[in-house]
């Protein structure tokens, strides 16, 4: 009987301790925190084209940019600044389990289909706070 309650007492620490390692080991905080970062900063994320009407002419024309990137292992990062200098920024991050916005052919994707992203916002006129929400990552 001793043995019997051991055994099932094993089988439920291996149980939690697998558990808790493929919660944290799965767990990518950067969307998270961005996300927190810019709604403390007063930035709403983009769920639709609408929510991003502002990037509609550089998108028509072409003329999407990245002017920074980042790799947070899981997650990537771009920051998409209008031809217009100071009209918007747009910070839209990605991972595995979405398109790439890696090339700027692809930034198209982040107007088209923002839902499909972890993070895509847009900030109006173009500040620093989306930037500095990337940073802290």
């Amino acid at each position: 009987m001793k043995w019997l309650i051991a055994l099932v007492a094993l089988t439920a620490a291996g149980a939690v301790f697998a558990a808790t390692k493929v919660v944290l080991d799965n767990r990518d905080p950067v969307p998270g925190d961005t996300v927190a970062c810019a709604r403390r900063a007063g930035i709403a994320v983009a769920r639709s084209p609408d929510a991003l009407s502002v990037m509609r002419p550089d998108v028509l024309a072409g003329r999407l940019r990245t002017v920074r990137r980042w790799d947070w292992g899981r997650t990537s990062g771009v920051l998409i600044q209008g031809s217009l200098p100071r009209a918007y920024r747009v910070l839209a991050l990605w991972s595995a389990d979405t398109p790439s916005l890696a090339g700027d052919r692809a930034l198209t994707r982040a107007f088209e289909h923002p839902n499909l992203f972890p993070f895509v916002a847009a900030e109006v006129p173009a500040g620093r706070e989306l930037a500095r929400c990337a940073l802290r990552n």
